[in-house]
């Protein structure tokens, strides 16, 4: 009696400690990734490097009662799930290993800022707020009140940028959430906040805002047909798509219009930048990869399904998942099928990446790695392009 009144005792001290909140040793903390929605502050979609190969499989997986609500973050060999129950839920991002989880008081749908020991994440309604989480302490740092917190919190210049759906952006102390300038503007924020320079370009109802990041006084808009529901991205322009199909190419320093491109299907999800090369996908499923430079089209798919989350550019392969479950691994360079996975739930979050492997959740809890070891012997053409065979 007195062995099983101990083992229960340690049993229920170990749950509440998993359960409750999560914290990690200074010595586990690393370069973060994948640190923000679309991975940088400036919403590429995409990281240049990688080591994949030819070969993919999966690497890990999981089942769970629950979908992720916001976007997947990487951090300190942590992939981040917030979930729907509200928590976000860290797991090995080798193994897939369960670390632990952290309680919230609402659901993350913002998606996550990570800066060293510092978790930056939004609350919705009925929370309405912004929260700083330190991984060191286990414990929240500071609230601030954000009514209708849009996604994408950032952090640029030791400040924590993020915005309301209701016109507010502001500019907060990552350690004490103070407030370092904020302004109410008269438009509804679709995204956060992308970064070029000094520059803020944030999307709204058939236009994108330009703000200083110094000061978040406005600096200019650029018209767009159609509502911006993602992010905008910036590689060499910034690049915008829309809910009428119109896809557009700017200077984000001065907002001068480059090109323009009515492609028809809706955009819902944000553009992937990447090599020179833009890719953007329809809820149709008719995905597009255009010349950055002047929106001319390098090749075109018909995916055959519904498409709302985000394309992945790793490398030389373009990643989607399709809400029927479908996740494609394409050549980036011309669109030729490489090898497709099957999951339960559908993709409402875009997979990410570290160059090593490829995350991914479903909306039916199901949670993954793939990965694809490059083959050190294999003969890599001058163009830089994979040498695998593409299927047709």
């Amino acid at each position: 009696m007195r062995w099983f009144t101990a083992t229960l005792l340690m049993a229920t001290i170990a749950f509440v400690g998993c359960g409750g909140s999560y914290s990690m040793r200074s010595t586990e903390f690393t370069t973060s990734p994948w640190p923000v929605d679309r991975g940088t502050v400036h919403r590429t979609g995409s990281i240049g490097e990688s080591q994949f190969g030819s070969d993919w499989q999966i690497a890990w997986q999981h089942r769970r009662g629950d979908r992720p609500e916001g976007p997947l973050a990487l951090a300190h060999h942590r992939l981040i799930y917030p979930s729907s129950r509200k928590r976000l839920v860290f797991f090995v991002d080798s193994t897939g290993d369960r670390s632990g989880q952290t309680k919230l008081k609402g659901v993350a749908q913002s998606g996550l800022a990570v800066a060293d020991s510092l978790l930056t994440y939004a609350l919705r309604h009925k929370k309405n707020r912004i929260e700083g989480y330190d991984l060191r302490r286990g414990d929240i740092l500071w609230k601030r009140p954000l009514k209708d917190p849009g996604p994408g919190p950032i952090v640029l210049n030791n400040r924590i940028i993020a915005a309301g759906s209701d016109g507010v952006v502001m500019a907060l102390d990552p350690r004490t959430g103070s407030v370092h300038w904020q302004h109410n503007w008269s438009a509804r924020w679709r995204s956060g906040p992308t970064v070029h320079d000094s520059l803020l370009l944030m999307s709204t109802d058939n236009a994108v805002w330009l703000f200083s990041a110094e000061s978040g006084d406005s600096l200019g808009v650029v018209e767009i047909p159609g509502t911006v529901v993602g992010h905008v991205a910036v590689g060499a322009f910034a690049i915008a798509a829309s809910l009428d199909g119109t896809v557009i190419g700017f200077e984000p320093s001065s907002g001068q219009l480059r090109w323009s491109r009515q492609l028809g299907p809706e955009f819902w999800a944000s553009p992937a930048v990447s090599d020179g090369h833009v890719a953007v996908v329809g809820t149709d499923g008719r995905l597009l990869v255009l010349r950055e430079h002047d929106g001319t089209t390098v090749w075109e798919r018909e995916l055959g399904e519904v498409v709302t989350a985000a394309p992945l550019v790793a490398g030389n392969h373009l990643i989607l998942g399709t809400q029927r479950g479908t996740l494609f691994v394409l050549d980036h360079h011309t669109g030729a099928l490489i090898t497709r996975f099957q999951f339960v739930g559908g993709f409402t979050q875009a997979p990410i990446t570290d160059g090593t492997r490829v995350y991914l959740a479903t909306d039916r809890g199901t949670v993954a790695a793939l990965e694809a070891p490059r083959d050190q012997h294999a003969i890599v053409p001058s163009h830089g392009r994979s040498s695998a065979a593409g299927l047709p």
